[in-house]
């Protein structure tokens, strides 16, 4: 499963690598916090902005990884399972992208956040499901909301 991901982030970074702009989100999120949120409408950018964020990250390759929980690869896991899995490999920044479409995904940021020790970044569109489900991630979760 792991390798699967890591070969579809190769193909997105090298897509996003020809991108030269970069977004003002740089210069608000603080990414030395352990779990951060970023919320914000569809089509502002925040994938481009997390892929820049990863591809730009000087630590090695398989240190660092990015999913879609749409995608059919992540659709029989866990976000915890895909976590320790990545995090018992070395890993240390996991990039979560649309964590609104996965359910109680709260619940499993919390169990990550808990009991491994990596970075995660998770985002989402749906604002609405993010802001209320925020309160359950409140003392573990820093969250950005980006405006386009």
């Amino acid at each position: 499963m792991l390798e699967t991901l890591f070969r579809k982030q190769a193909y997105i970074l090298k897509k996003i690598s020809r991108i030269n702009y970069r977004r003002y989100f740089f210069d608000v999120v603080d990414f030395r916090e352990p779990l951060i949120g970023i919320v914000g409408a569809r089509g502002i950018g925040k994938t481009t902005f997390l892929l820049q964020y990863l591809d730009g990250l000087p630590i090695e390759e398989e240190k660092k990884l990015y999913f879609s929980v749409d995608s059919i690869v992540t659709s029989r896991y866990t976000l915890f399972e895909i976590a320790e899995s990545f995090g018992n490999r070395g890993g240390e920044v996991l990039v979560i992208d649309e964590i609104h479409k996965y359910p109680n995904f709260e619940t499993e940021l919390k169990e990550i956040y808990d009991f491994l020790d990596i970075n995660v970044i998770f985002s989402g569109s749906s604002a609405m499901s993010l802001e209320h489900k925020k309160a359950d991630l409140s003392r573990r979760a820093v969250v950005y909301r980006l405006k386009g």
